[in-house]
């Protein structure tokens, strides 16, 4: 996986130095910036480096801040999604990080806000509202979010981990097959 990364990064950026008029430079930016989401921190970084070296978009900003939260830089964290969010108000990667934000600062009503407006978007946004459901005991709900997820995010399987984890206490089996996800006897 990290190789085929890499070899399409460097077509991009070959293709971006000969043709640097088309929109290639912001496509560059945006592959660096996914593939730094999907990364160790230090990694990460790396990638947002890199994008912001052919063109600074506020996903860059929303996935250093989401390091910056997990690394208890709360303040640090608020200051890019502020930036972040002034830029792009809907991006759903700085709703992500704004909720995992205010999740780490106790303030539920917050996070739970900005994470529904992540999650039609990305499955981790599902699986911290998932998460969240759960801190007020309200598991069943967690349970119908989670198994519901495939339909919203099909493309996007993170909220898969959360929804094993919700289950995994119990006697009830989850199966994943194709396009759906079903509960079963354990």
């Amino acid at each position: 996986e990290e190789r085929r990364w890499d070899e399409a990064l460097t077509l991009l950026e070959s293709a971006t130095r000969e043709h640097p008029d088309d929109d290639l430079p912001h496509e560059l930016a945006c592959l660096h910036n996914e593939r730094g989401l999907l990364r160790s921190d230090a990694k990460a970084l790396g990638d947002f480096d890199a994008a912001d070296r052919w063109v600074k978009l506020p996903l860059a900003k929303a996935g250093r801040a989401s390091l910056l939260v997990r690394r208890d830089d709360l303040d640090g964290a608020e200051r890019l999604l502020q930036q972040a969010l002034e830029e792009d108000p809907e991006l759903p990667e700085a709703l992500l990080a704004l909720a995992e934000l205010r999740a780490q600062q106790n303030r539920t009503k917050e996070a739970f806000e900005a994470a529904s407006k992540a999650a039609p978007h990305l499955g981790s946004a599902v699986a911290l509202l998932a998460r969240l459901l759960e801190s007020q005991n309200r598991v069943d709900d967690a349970r119908k979010l989670l198994l519901s997820a495939h339909d919203k995010v099909p493309w996007d399987d993170r909220y898969l981990v959360a929804l094993a984890r919700v289950h995994e206490a119990g006697a009830t089996i989850c199966y994943v097959t194709g396009r759906h996800v079903a509960m079963g006897p354990g």
